[in-house]
């Protein structure tokens, strides 16, 4: 890569992909990643909720910041993010 590349418009640009080509591509993934997350629903909160009572109680050391399920990536909602 030899420098930045000035982009102004949705039908700009670099190589063969267009603005717009990856507006359209991140928008889809948004969405996707939204509905994963739906999809877990209360199910996956209260599963998450229960693994965390159980592991404050575990030990006094224990927190919510070392707790192995904290923080959630998109991983955890999506199995096909990468």
């Amino acid at each position: 890569m030899t420098g930045n590349t000035p982009l102004s418009s949705t039908s700009d640009a670099v190589g063969s992909t267009t603005i717009e080509d990856l507006i359209t591509w991140a928008e889809t993934r948004k969405l996707q990643i939204e509905e994963a997350m739906i999809s877990c629903g209360a199910d996956a909160t209260n599963d998450y909720n229960t693994s965390l009572e159980a592991w404050l109680a575990a030990d006094s050391n224990n927190t919510e910041a070392n707790h192995p399920y904290f923080p959630k990536t998109w991983k955890d909602y999506d199995p096909n993010y990468s």
